[in-house]
């Protein structure tokens, strides 16, 4: 999926100020962010501190014991070149605690004994349970500083339920949830051209993509290559292709068929979103 500098520009001026209303709207003077480090808590940052401008936009750092030293250098970079305030939360401790607690407890209960030999068993669920952690810390600063909580999720994130319920998913505003994840490294770089300076950390930008919540977790691990599941969302979703045409054009049932599947199981999520600001119209017009 190609953009040009011209349509970037649309999109930032026009999520710069769409920003600003609706923050200012919903009687919001201040935001609050989790920094993970990552391309897109980056590019939402850089985005809310333009718009609002940086003593309004605070950033929390909640790293794990599955984060690694360079995702938390990478925050703490982009925090310094925005200026903003951050505040570090280490969850290692909060989620041990949550892992002992439910594991006695189920332990203790009478559930039965296949149930029982489950509950130590790492997976999906242990992973989620550290989003979730992180977003009761930024509901609950939301909460205390009167500060609106924004997303950091993209559109393919979105299209395919790649985040957690009542975790990542949490938020009011989310302003590049209608932007594939290939326009989120497009509208960075162009970021950092307009402004003549590395704003976003050139290392958010070209790392591999990865949620860091198990060892050596990479996007990649559970999604096609962005290059590829961008093209084809772009046209099943706001082209209208059919399936049958997108197996013709890719000559790949396979992954055509599972980002389909993906997509129509994962409405469920979507209607929990926050509210996502629209450009697609934009992007997409002739």
């Amino acid at each position: 999926m190609n953009i040009d500098d011209k349509k970037l520009e649309i999109i930032y001026d026009t999520t710069i100020s769409k920003i600003k209303y609706f923050v200012e709207k919903n009687n919001f003077d201040k935001v609050v962010l989790g920094l993970s480090g990552g391309i897109d808590s980056a590019l939402v940052a850089a985005l809310l501190s333009l718009s609002l401008g940086s003593k309004n936009v605070y950033g929390v750092l909640m790293p794990s014991q599955y984060s690694t030293d360079h995702s938390l250098d990478d925050a703490k970079k982009i925090a310094e070149n925005l200026e903003i305030k951050t505040i570090t939360t280490p969850i290692k401790n909060i989620y041990s605690s949550y892992l002992d607690i439910i594991s006695h407890s189920i332990n203790e209960s009478d559930l039965d004994n296949d149930m029982k030999s489950q509950i130590d068993v790492f997976d999906v669920s242990f992973e989620n349970l550290q989003s979730r952690i992180r977003a009761t810390i930024l509901m609950t600063l939301s909460n205390k500083y009167n500060m609106m909580l924004i997303n950091t999720g993209n559109r393919s994130e979105f299209a395919m339920g790649y985040s957690t319920l009542y975790g990542d998913l949490c938020g009011m505003l989310s302003p590049i949830g209608d932007i594939y994840k290939t326009e989120v490294f497009a509208l960075s770089y162009f970021i950092n051209k307009k402004f003549n300076k590395e704003i976003i950390p050139l290392n958010s930008i070209e790392k591999p993509p990865s949620a860091e919540l198990r060892d050596n977790q990479k996007d990649s691990d559970s999604l096609p290559d962005y290059n590829f599941l961008d093209d084809v969302l772009n046209h099943y979703l706001d082209f209208s292709m059919s399936k049958k045409d997108l197996i013709e054009k890719y000559s790949n049932e396979e992954q055509i068929e599972f980002i389909i599947n993906k997509y129509k199981s994962q409405e469920f999520k979507r209607k929990l979103a926050p509210h996502i600001i629209e450009l697609r119209y934009l992007i997409d017009k002739k």
